[in-house]
């Protein structure tokens, strides 16, 4: 199996993330994302039902993500960020 069909929604949710940091958060549309992951514009709707929702998660994975390594640098461990 594939990861794509192990789990669509992280693959989407990743494609926007990279077309969000390469071009920015208001570059991130449906059919861009579709195109980035090579899906249909449909298939994306089966995960996101709205563009909001999209960028909605996209903004909630990189506060995560943010937190996480705030937490990490709290605890005294090292991180190395990736550019």
């Amino acid at each position: 199996m594939n990861k794509f069909s192990e789990n669509p929604r992280e693959v989407i949710l990743e494609g926007a993330k990279e077309i969000a940091l390469e071009q920015g958060i208001s570059a991130i549309n449906i059919r861009a994302v579709a195109s980035r992951c090579k899906i249909s514009v449909g298939t994306v709707y089966n995960s996101f039902s709205t563009k909001s929702e999209l960028v909605v998660a996209v903004v909630e994975d990189f506060w995560r993500e943010a937190f996480n390594d705030f937490h990490k640098c709290l605890k005294g461990e090292k991180i190395f960020l990736k550019r």
